[in-house]
């Protein structure tokens, strides 16, 4: 089983493919033209602070390659004081609009202990993170 960060390395370099993923010949079946990938954050923000047990709302923005791509969950994974967070979006069809949009979405961070935390969102081209202090 691979781990989260090889997961992640995987979504980052598979996210900029992931319209032509979607794209298949014309005689293909509507079945076989859908893919879940790891999609790229464009931005990610939050109030910087907040409070042990209190949810911090994280507010992030990610990059949909075509028409045919519609959000469908942001997974999580904690290492210590970093999270990493991977947005899913699934493309289905096999004829796409070449639109490029966006969903916006917001996280709600809880932390169980004072700290500094990181979190992390995928970009193949800059480090998209936010950091919270939590009192």
């Amino acid at each position: 089983m691979l781990s989260f960060r090889s997961q992640l390395l995987r979504a980052l370099l598979a996210a900029p493919f992931a319209p032509g993923l979607a794209a298949c010949s014309p005689d293909a079946q509507e079945a076989s033209c859908a893919v879940e990938v790891g999609a790229t954050v464009v931005t990610a923000t939050s109030a910087g602070s907040g409070k042990v047990g209190t949810p911090v709302p994280v507010t992030y923005v990610v990059s949909i390659g075509d028409g045919c791509g519609k959000f469908q969950q942001l997974r999580e994974q904690r290492e210590g004081n970093k999270v990493y967070l991977v947005p899913i979006v699934r493309y289905e069809g096999c004829t796409c609009p070449q639109v490029v949009s966006e969903y916006q979405g917001t996280y709600q961070f809880t932390a169980t202990q004072p700290g500094q935390y990181v979190l992390l969102f995928p970009n193949p081209t800059r480090a998209v993170a936010d950091t919270i202090t939590i009192q």
